[in-house]
């Protein structure tokens, strides 16, 4: 996944090459950022829960990864200290979680929302 903006870098280097204007070099890396994003989608899908948003996800792995307590995370999001425990344990089972829900992008909406936005944006493109 780092070599995700590798790879937008790389979208961006080629087109301007080629000659390509600003706003098709705009495109290309929108299109590989759409890639990205659904790519992610794809992979965070084993952990979609109607209860919980990407946001609180990743809040609850970036609280977590600085080493704070799960009573002090459940405060902070305002849920029992148990689900957030629970709720850790199910992302970590997701190789390289905390990059899957950066590519995908932050959302306050519950899962299955944030996935019909994301999904149903794909017709769009």
């Amino acid at each position: 996944m780092a070599d995700d903006m590798g790879a937008m870098a790389k979208v961006a280097t080629v087109s301007a090459k080629r000659g390509e204007t600003q706003l098709q070099v705009a495109l290309a890396e929108a299109r590989e950022q759409r890639r990205i994003q659904l790519r992610a989608a794809r992979l965070l899908v084993q952990v979609v829960h109607p209860l919980w948003s990407p946001d609180e996800d990743s809040r609850i792995l970036k609280m977590k990864s600085q080493g704070i307590h799960f009573t002090a995370i459940s405060d902070d999001l305002g849920r029992s200290r148990i689900a957030v425990e629970q709720r850790w344990h199910r992302l970590r089972a997701v190789p390289q979680v905390q990059q899957l829900l950066i590519d995908f992008g932050t959302s306050e909406k519950r899962w299955p929302d944030a996935l019909m936005d994301v999904l149903g944006a794909g017709g769009a493109g």
